[in-house]
Parts: structure tokens; C-alpha cells; sequence
């Protein structure tokens, strides 16, 4: 599969935008595909935290869990599918 690039300028703090765009719940407000989101571990956004995020498609609900794999604040977020239907991993660069 090629790579998907995209990239946008952002008037703000590079460490407000680390910090709302590494936690991915935020994403219910800038994403149209999930309609649910949640942390499902404890602590920081770092390494090995996990998300869930819910969609749907053709009236059913379907649910993604993503692990953080690689987070170097203000700098890197990468994460992977650990479940869900499709083998996804994205990142996110400051």
C-alpha cells in the first residue's frame, strides 16, 4: 500500500498541538469517520497507550483499538491497529 501525506500549518504552540493532537479522542472533533472515541489504559499518551475509536459504515458500528508505537514529544506519534478490520498504522509529525 503507498503512503498517504498530508500536511497543515497550525497558529498555535507546538506543544498545545502535540499534546491535543497525540490524544486521540480529540479526533471526534476533526475526523468525520469515528463517532466514538476513548483512552482504554492509564496514564500519559505515551508509548503503549491505547485507544478505541468507533465508526460506521452502512449502519453498523465498528470498532478500531490502536496502540501507541513510537512518541517523542512535540516531535513524533505513530500508532497501530491492534484490532479492528483493517491493519492500519498512521503518524503524526511536528
Amino acid at each position: 500500500m503507498k503512503p498517504v501525506e498530508a500536511s497543515v500549518v497550525i497558529d498555535r504552540p507546538l506543544e498545545a498541538c502535540f499534546a491535543y493532537l497525540t490524544d486521540l479522542t480529540n479526533d471526534l472533533e476533526w475526523r468525520r469517520e469515528w463517532i466514538d472515541a476513548e483512552k482504554t489504559t492509564h496514564g500519559p499518551p505515551g508509548g503503549g497507550a491505547r485507544y478505541r475509536l468507533t465508526g460506521a459504515l452502512l449502519g453498523r458500528r465498528i470498532a478500531t483499538e490502536y496502540e501507541t508505537v513510537a512518541y517523542e514529544p512535540n516531535r513524533l506519534a505513530a500508532w497501530k491497529a491492534v484490532s479492528g478490520p483493517l491493519p492500519l498504522t498512521f503518524s503524526r509529525a511536528f
